[in-house]
């Protein structure tokens, strides 16, 4: 918990230095879209590749992207 609330507090300090934008395999859970914040308007064509070359999701994770 300790760690947890030393990266809210960081994170709030550079508010609006920063992007609304985060790196996936930082597991935000109050991120309320993460999926639009880990992707922003990348999103969209990331299902199509998953949905590709990855039909079964054998390669996923927490937050990895959803199939289109």
């Amino acid at each position: 918990q300790v760690s947890e609330d030393w990266g809210e507090t960081y994170f709030e300090r550079l508010e609006g230095m920063l992007s609304n934008e985060s790196f996936q395999n930082y597991i935000d859970a109050k991120a309320g879209n993460s999926y639009q914040k880990y992707y922003a308007e990348n999103l969209p064509r990331l299902k199509t590749i998953k949905k590709k070359y990855d039909p079964e999701n054998r390669f996923r994770f927490k937050q990895s992207i959803p199939l289109a």
